[in-house]
């Protein structure tokens, strides 16, 4: 634009929007009281010369302050202080502080170190087994996936609960899934019984919570849609060591559709109160309800930390799924973080992912052949003494059980224990008839040590 001198000079005028000089001069300058716009005359209309919606400038500039509404090619150095939205094409360097990053529609919100406190959250480890079968009985936990188990605790009636290592039914960017499905009878569920889910954060991996917000997500999916409960306490209730407990709501939208879910959770107020972990014990207990009979079923703890004094561990709304006949229950993808965001899970290798394991279960199978385990030494009568090697530092001292046939230079072993856990190793107690020195063979079997939460 092309402003020319006149007779009248730049004069500014104060006018409405709706009000401009009926016969402007070319030149004439306006400030519009009602929209903020400085506008001039260019003999033939008006053009906006400022306006404090929209910052336009090329070139360089030392700084702007205020709103930039528009495109910007180019470089821009120096530090941005607020939110920017919409589409940045080229590199991005420096520090980002930021609530939650979006790129391409995924939260990725930078983080520091590993953020998933979760052990074998793709479930893609299973050493125990693949699949087994649960009958109803007094509360052992069976594991098919490492770290997620599901106990036998307690029903009166209907069939077998099976877990198994799903890898044709999974979501989308993972190879396996937990699955829970029930028989062709439906469970009847006597006094206090009830299916779950539990896994367990050790107190070393659940500090980091204290006194802040966690997001737990996971990716879910179940023949029977509707609400669900998850149950979050500092301890093991089912001996009661817990003091602090919370039940957490979720729904199922459609049935045999996998779903992505988020719950966030104040363990701020959690904490406050109760006796929490921080080394190799309890810190955060997580289990999904499936079923319970109606004295473990109330809203003592939904939605609000508690003291624990009630046993009601599913919600009264949550769907009571293993009553029902030929139920199917799929979960992948559990991850608990800091922050009140979920941000997309953590795939780690497969190879860290089962050290990690290794820290709760140890499967050693000799297989059918003839397998040197370690050396024995003679330690008292009918006992030897051995260092077993472990591929890691356990979390405690392990319980141990073998299988087949285990001898010492010819002398069976008729049981095995741990005296105690060293880093890399564990010291054996063996039985055997008489004590005998020498090399711990063990064949068509294997030595299993657990140390699971």
């Amino acid at each position: 634009m092309a402003v020319s001198s006149t007779t009248g000079g730049l004069r500014t005028g104060v006018c409405l929007s709706t009000d401009r000089p009926q016969n402007p001069y070319n030149g004439q300058v306006i400030y519009e009281t009602d929209t903020n716009r400085t506008l001039v005359w260019d003999n033939s209309a008006w053009v906006v010369v400022a306006d404090p919606a929209l910052v336009s400038f090329s070139g360089s500039a030392a700084s702007v302050t205020g709103n930039l509404t528009g495109n910007v090619t180019g470089n821009v150095t120096g530090d941005v202080t607020g939110d920017v939205t919409g589409d940045v094409t080229g590199d991005l360097t420096g520090d980002v502080a930021a609530a939650a990053v979006t790129i391409g529609g995924e939260n990725v919100t930078p983080y520091t170190g590993r953020k998933n406190a979760v052990v074998n959250g793709d479930m893609k480890i299973a050493q125990r087994a693949t699949s087994v079968a649960i009958s109803s009985g007094g509360g052992t936990m069976y594991y098919a996936c490492d770290r997620f188990g599901v106990d036998n605790y307690n029903w009166s009636g209907g069939g077998q609960i099976t877990l198994a290592q799903e890898s044709s039914i999974t979501p989308p960017g993972f190879s396996n899934s937990l699955k829970v499905s029930i028989g062709s009878t439906a469970l009847v569920y006597g006094s206090g019984g009830y299916t779950a889910v539990k896994y367990s954060v050790e107190g070393h991996d659940a500090s980091r919570f204290y006194g802040g917000n966690a997001t737990l997500s996971f990716w879910v999916r179940s023949s029977i849609a509707g609400t669900y409960s998850i149950l979050v306490a500092n301890n093991w209730w089912g001996t009661g060591s817990a003091d602090r407990g919370l039940v957490v709501e979720y729904d199922i939208n459609q049935a045999n559709t996998w779903e992505r879910k988020s719950v966030t959770i104040d363990f701020a107020s959690g904490t406050s109160a109760g006796t929490w972990g921080t080394t190799n014990s309890y810190g955060v207990l997580l289990q999904w309800f499936l079923g319970a009979n109606a004295n473990r079923i109330g809203d003592t703890y939904l939605n609000s930390w508690a003291n624990w004094s009630a046993y009601e561990v599913m919600s009264s709304s949550a769907t009571n799924w293993g009553t029902n006949a030929n139920a199917t229950f799929y979960l992948t993808g559990v991850q608990l973080e800091v922050g009140d965001k979920a941000t997309p899970f953590e795939h780690r290798s497969y190879g860290e992912e089962l050290m990690s394991c290794y820290r709760y279960y140890v499967r050693n199978d000799t297989g059918s052949y003839t397998h040197p385990a370690c050396y024995a030494r003679t330690q008292t009568t009918n006992k030897s003494r051995a260092g077993f090697p472990l591929p890691v530092t356990m979390r405690t001292n392990p319980s141990v059980s073998i299988d087949g046939v285990w001898q010492i230079s010819g002398t069976s072993v008729s049981a095995i224990s741990a005296l105690s856990v060293r880093p890399a190793y564990v010291i054996l107690d063996i039985s055997n008839t008489p004590q005998t020195e020498g090399a711990l063979w063990g064949y068509s079997g294997g030595i299993y040590f657990d140390a699971e939460l």
